[in-house]
C-alpha cells in the first residue's frame, strides 16, 4: 500500500513528502517587506538612487509572478509587464 501511495503522490504531485513550489501572492508579507524597505530608503530623495530602481524591478517581477500564478522557481516567460 505504501508503494501505491508514493506512486500516486509522484503522479499527482501531492500528498505527504511533496512540497509545492513557493507561490507568491500580491500584498503578502514578502511583497509588503520589499515595498516597506524601498519606501523607507527612498523617502527624502528627489530622485531615488539607481540601485533602488533595481529593487522596484524585483518588486514588479514578484507582483507579476503573483498575478500570473507563476511559482518563484519558474521563469515568467513571455509576459508583458
Amino acid at each position: 500500500m505504501t508503494t501505491l501511495r508514493r506512486l500516486l503522490a509522484a503522479v499527482t504531485h501531492s500528498g505527504p513528502g511533496y512540497d509545492l513550489p513557493p507561490q507568491p501572492r500580491r500584498g503578502d508579507h514578502v511583497a509588503a517587506w520589499l515595498k516597506a524597505q524601498r519606501d523607507q530608503h527612498v523617502d527624502g530623495y528627489d530622485s531615488p538612487p539607481p540601485e533602488w530602481h533595481a529593487l522596484d524591478r524585483v518588486l514588479d517581477d514578484y507582483r507579476l509572478h503573483a498575478d500570473t500564478g507563476t511559482p518563484l522557481d519558474q521563469p515568467l516567460g513571455d509576459v508583458a509587464p
